[in-house]
């Protein structure tokens, strides 16, 4: 992501700060903040807005977190001092994959007021951010707060209010508006490292920040900034029990543990009743040309080659009795595969690095000029389930080479991919081919029975 701004300030300047030459004000604000001065009555005086007012009459709540806070506190990025806000909350997004679905791993959002990520507005500067590339489970635009260049940030005041009159509907839950510093002189950097207690999610950060010029005496500062940001993988396994795994078996309340007392409680249609969809395949009959069940033939799955070495778990009758279950192998016994324990992701791996640049002049008495550039590449990258397959073919889609007609019937809300009862060398219309033969992998090929299947497939897995 790069952005170039270039704005030119003319007039009064409404929100004043007591500052030094190395340190000056912060630039006015749009939104109102409690950054202020002292005037020589005490009052303390609220910027972010046109007219000067004392801070009892501000009507909206604000939080102004600062870069030394975060330093005192231990945190490492803006991003981080973000999320420990107790007005972030409710569908917040943080770097954790698990916490973002399959759109935006990696990234972190705000979320004020529980009103989700794209209720609430990031401002740089006054100035709107780019959004992510990614929305967050593929519906809601966010900024990512890890686009931040941390070391030339100055202070992030955050609006604790409703502002849409304003700035419209992303600002329903509040504004972050993210300052830089107006100038920086001399040479600073930073080379940071941790690691977690239990010796894994280790971090790394490296900047440096180098400027030259003063607003006040020189009417000039060119400052440049550039980051290197690392953090390795945290994968569930990683961690201890009960998060380390699908087996709740020993997790009680009350005299009741575990879910159904089996290994997973995730049926393959949906609902809870310890059938889940596991590496070895499970196939059940349809009818060859509609693709639906067929009268007086069992719906029931059965697995193709076992449970191949995994755990076994025995439904009792009345969970089979569910409604539920009714896709549940007819002797109760399920393959057990621990999904978190194998393939669980806490958090990706993370890489970042990126530069910022500022360029400022001063003419008259109460005008400024500023060009502003800033970068950054991300790179995220985590491994997760093994692909499934179950109901992932488009309704009315040809398959000629895996079914007899010209779709694969709906099965429910799904399509089902269909094994077919015949295969050939052409692979095209088997049915009716000379050198046609029974589907060996098809158990029901000799019934004239398709076979719906599911199952994951281990060597092949999901990656971003």
């Amino acid at each position: 992501m790069s952005a170039l701004i270039v704005s030119t300030i003319a007039g009064p300047a409404f929100a004043q700060s007591t500052v030094t030459a190395d340190e000056p004000a912060a630039q006015p604000a749009t939104v109102p903040t409690t950054t202020a001065a002292q005037t020589d009555d005490e009052t303390i005086v609220v910027t972010g807005s046109l007219l000067r007012r004392a801070d009892a009459e501000t009507p909206s709540p604000v939080t102004v977190v600062t870069t030394e806070s975060l330093d005192r506190r231990g945190l490492a990025t803006i991003q981080d001092g973000l999320q420990t806000l107790s007005s972030n909350n409710g569908p917040a997004l943080t770097n954790s994959f698990t916490a973002n679905g399959a759109f935006a791993g990696g990234a972190s959002a705000v979320s004020l007021r529980g009103l989700s990520s794209n209720s609430t507005l990031v401002l740089f500067d006054g100035l709107r951010g780019a959004y992510y590339p990614l929305a967050d489970d593929g519906t809601r635009n966010f900024v990512d707060l890890n686009t931040i260049p941390d070391d030339i940030v100055q202070e992030v005041q955050v609006l604790r209010d409703g502002a849409s009159s304003l700035y419209g509907a992303d600002a329903v839950a509040g504004v972050v508006n993210i300052i830089t510093k107006k100038q920086f002189k001399g040479v600073g950097g930073r080379a940071e490292a941790g690691i977690s207690e239990r010796g894994d999610a280790s971090q790394y950060r490296m900047s440096l920040t180098a400027g030259i010029g003063d607003l006040s005496d020189d009417g000039f500062n060119i400052y440049g900034s550039g980051f290197y940001y690392r953090s390795e993988a945290l994968r569930a396994a990683n961690r201890r029990y009960p998060y380390n795994t699908d087996d709740l078996r020993q997790v009680c309340y009350e005299g009741n543990c575990g879910a159904n007392g089996v290994l997973n409680g995730t049926e393959a249609d949906g609902n809870t009743g310890g059938f889940e969809i596991t590496t070895p395949f499970a196939v059940r009959p349809r009818d060859p040309i509609t693709g639906a069940a067929i009268p007086g033939v069992s719906s029931r799955y059965q697995y193709l080659n076992g449970c191949q070495g995994l755990p076994t778990a025995q439904l009792s009758t009345a969970e089979l009795a569910l409604a539920q279950n009714a896709a549940a192998p007819a002797n109760g016994v399920v393959c057990q595969e621990d999904l978190t324990l194998l393939y669980g992701n806490i958090a990706p791996r993370i890489e970042r690095f990126g530069g910022s640049a500022r360029a400022t002049a001063k003419f008259g008495d109460n005008g400024e000029a500023y060009g502003e550039f800033n970068f950054l590449q991300t790179n995220t990258f985590y491994e997760g389930l093994p692909a499934t397959i179950r109901g992932n073919a488009p309704a009315g889609f040809y398959f000629p080479r895996y079914s007899t007609s010209a779709n694969i019937a709906a099965y429910g809300n799904n399509t089902i991919l269909q094994l077919p009862v015949y295969i050939c060398q052409s692979g095209v219309n088997c049915s009716t081919a000379a050198d046609r033969v029974l589907n060996p992998n098809n158990p029901f090929a000799a019934q004239n029975q398709t076979a719906a299947i599911i199952g994951r497939i281990p060597n092949l897995r999901e990656q971003n």
